[in-house]
């Protein structure tokens, strides 16, 4: 079975929203920004992927 790149992007977007005060603003906001990146390259004729994963990337920095 493939990744599901959206499901994973709103369990993700789901659980920053829900633990919000642990990240505080700044931090969820910027990994907030790189799921919503991601999502908007599935739209595109991209490699998703590589999208992906290099905002996985950003979002490990942050965390």
């Amino acid at each position: 079975t493939p990744f599901n790149f959206k499901a994973f992007n709103k369990w993700f977007f789901d659980y920053i929203f829900k633990n919000f005060e642990k990240y505080g603003f700044d931090k969820a906001k910027e990994i907030v920004n790189s799921l919503a990146e991601t999502e908007k390259y599935s739209t595109l004729n991209v490699n998703l992927e590589v999208i992906f994963i290099a905002n996985v990337m950003e979002i490990a920095k942050l965390l």
